[in-house]
C-alpha cells in the first residue's frame, strides 16, 4: 500500500472591518448627498382642446344615473331587463350573470331582505368622468351598500342621441 500523503493546516488571518457599515450584501453610504429628483416632463394642458359637445355635467349626471341602476340590479331593487337599452349586449349578459349569481348566493329576492343591512339601499357617492373624445367617456364610481363600498368603472360610448355603456367593471 501506498502512503497517503500527509494533510496540511492553512491558517486564516481575521477578516480586516470594512472601511463603512455593511449589513448584508447592501452597502449603504450614509454620508453620500441625496440624488436629485428624477427630471419628468411637466403635463401642460393648456393647448390642447377640451372635448364638450356634450356637456361633462350631462355626462357624469347620466352615468351616476347608470351606476345607480346597476348595483340597484345586483342588490335584486330592480330588475335587470331595465337596462338592456343603456348595456351593449355582452355587458347586459355580463350583468344577467351576476345578478342570477347573487340571487343563489342569497337564496331569492326575499331571503336577501331579510337582514337590515341588506335593507339599505346601494347609493352612488362620487363620480369621475375622464372624456377621451367626443363620443367617449370613462366613469369612475364609488358607492356605498351600507358599511362597505364598490368601486364601479363604465365606459360609455356616444351612439346617436343616447349613451350605451360598452364595458362595466366592478373592483
Amino acid at each position: 500500500m501506498s502512503a497517503l500523503p500527509r494533510a496540511t493546516v492553512t491558517r486564516l488571518a481575521p477578516a480586516q472591518p470594512a472601511p463603512f457599515p455593511v449589513q448584508g450584501t447592501l452597502a449603504l453610504e450614509l454620508e453620500a448627498p441625496a440624488p436629485a429628483p428624477p427630471e419628468t416632463p411637466e403635463l401642460r394642458t393648456a393647448g390642447m382642446p377640451r372635448v364638450e359637445q356634450v356637456s361633462d355635467a350631462e355626462v357624469r349626471a347620466w352615468a351616476a344615473r347608470l351606476a345607480q341602476a346597476v348595483v340597484e340590479c345586483l342588490a335584486g331593487r330592480r330588475p335587470v331587463s331595465q337596462l338592456v337599452r343603456w348595456t351593449a349586449p355582452a355587458v347586459y349578459r355580463d350583468l344577467e350573470r351576476r345578478v342570477r349569481l347573487v340571487r343563489e348566493a342569497t337564496g331569492g329576492s326575499s331571503a336577501a331582505l331579510r337582514s337590515p343591512a341588506d335593507r339599505l339601499r346601494p347609493q352612488v357617492r362620487s363620480v369621475h368622468v375622464c372624456r377621451p373624445s367626443a363620443t367617449a367617456a370613462e366613469v369612475s364610481v364609488h358607492v356605498r351598500h351600507g358599511a362597505r363600498s364598490r368601486a364601479v368603472a363604465l365606459r360609455m360610448e356616444r351612439h346617436g342621441d343616447r349613451w350605451l355603456c360598452t364595458v362595466l367593471q366592478f373592483g
